[in-house]
């Protein structure tokens, strides 16, 4: 058998290395892919935050014009069934508006998602504090 010459005249020597850089390029794949998928993640959570902020405006704004129609100068209105009838209207808007796919669903109980009250500032710090209340008359 004839060895192969290579053109300085010496002979030919196969890499003992097959495959050596195989391992090294899978793992650097793998590290790639893995910080791709964080990111992609990420994009994924503040679109549902945005989305989340979406449905929740959408619900209070219809909460809020149920609650400051004209109504409001009856003298014989019912306040806590405004409230309810306000909060049936911000779940109805917030089910229309997609989280992630899905429907944003509001719990309508009274201790639920849907909470209604007023802003106050106290008078001892001057922080401005949430107040919740169903007295909606003034």
């Amino acid at each position: 058998m004839r060895k192969t010459v290579t053109p300085i005249g010496q002979p030919y020597q196969a890499h003992r290395r097959g495959g050596f850089i195989t391992p090294f390029v899978v793992f650097a794949l793998l590290v790639a892919m893995c910080c791709l998928a964080l990111v992609l993640d990420r994009l994924w959570l503040d679109s549902t935050v945005v989305e989340l902020t979406r449905g929740a405006e959408a619900a209070a704004l219809t909460a809020a014009q149920g609650l400051a129609s004209d109504d409001r100068l009856r003298t014989d209105v019912d306040a806590r069934a405004r409230i309810q009838t306000a909060r049936t209207a911000a779940a109805e808007i917030a089910v229309q508006n997609l989280v992630a796919g899905d429907p944003l669903v509001l719990d309508t109980s009274p201790q639920g998602d849907i909470r209604f009250g007023r802003l106050s500032e106290q008078s001892e710090t001057g922080q401005t504090v949430y107040l919740e209340t169903l007295n909606i008359s003034s």
